[in-house]
């Protein structure tokens, strides 16, 4: 599953399916939720508000386990890859 979800280094997530993940992860980085509360607002505005599951959603690079290590991962089920249970050690050899 950690290899697969590797995946996720390429594209967007709808950001109805990320805001959660945000606002009530208490691992979560502190300026992500103010992030969030800023950009879910403009979603009525633009129906569809995508965000960037990494920093370089056009290439398949090791952000994304990066992003997990520094407990950034825009999804939920994402970041519980990286939550201080065995599969840790396979987020960072990928990071």
């Amino acid at each position: 599953m950690t290899v697969l979800s590797g995946g996720h280094t390429l594209g967007r997530s709808q950001c109805s399916h990320s805001e959660p993940a945000y606002t009530t992860k208490p691992t979560s980085t502190p300026a992500l939720p103010l992030l969030v509360r800023i950009l879910v607002p403009l979603q009525v505005a633009i129906q569809i508000l995508l965000l960037s599951i990494d920093i370089a959603p056009n290439r398949f690079d090791n952000e994304y386990y990066k992003a997990l290590v520094a407990r950034r991962g825009l999804l939920h089920s994402d970041q519980e890859l990286f939550n201080g249970e065995c599969q840790d050690a396979l987020v960072r050899t990928y990071s």
